[in-house]
């Protein structure tokens, strides 16, 4: 690496300080480097917002929080900042924080077409790295389809839902959700 692709990496400290700054577009960051992220349809929008919705009400009363798409989770093992599109922590550390947790138990992307590979290859990898996460789900905002990926000791377990399947367990959360629910007014 020469001093001007050194120079050209950001430190966790200038990209915060820079995201901080940037009021119109959110960047992630992996081990120096930033990228613009993409807005999303109206579909994945109403996923999101469903899934939120649900998530809130079951953890009121709990240290459990929910946060959506402008909670950045950074990821130490990685050296990563990411936003997912719907994420739950019930770590107290995760309170002292104001930019952003560390301790997911639960993340969920709404995939889109420009997302997707990287969702389920790359950013997969870097999230199984974390110690805390215990589901990662991919939920498809045009049609009815979620992958949820299980923690298993040291393995990740896939179960695929379809349309012909009205609940979703969430696990680590002792969660059913309703397939209706999730894809209320989207279709």
């Amino acid at each position: 690496m020469t001093a001007a692709e050194r120079k050209s990496r950001l430190t966790v400290e200038e990209y915060l300080d820079f995201e901080n700054k940037s009021f119109e577009i959110r960047h992630e960051y992996l081990a120096g480097e930033i990228w613009a992220m993409v807005g999303g349809s109206d579909r994945h929008n109403l996923v999101a917002l469903n899934l939120a919705s649900t998530l809130k009400r079951h953890m009121r009363g709990t240290p459990c929080r929910t946060f959506m798409a402008d909670m950045k989770l950074r990821i130490d093992e990685a050296d990563a900042f990411f936003y997912p599109d719907v994420f739950v922590t019930c770590d107290r550390r995760d309170l002292d924080e104001r930019l952003y947790k560390r301790h997911a138990l639960f993340v969920a992307e709404v995939v889109s077409p420009s997302t997707e590979y990287f969702d389920r290859g790359y950013k997969f990898r870097i999230y199984q790295q974390a110690r805390a996460l215990q589901e990662y789900w991919f939920i498809d905002p045009n049609r009815v389809a979620v992958d949820v990926y299980r923690r298993l000791d040291d393995d990740w377990l896939l179960h695929g839902y379809g349309e012909g399947d009205g609940t979703v367990p969430l696990h680590c959360l002792e969660l059913t959700i309703d397939m209706a629910e999730l894809y209320e007014d989207v279709f």
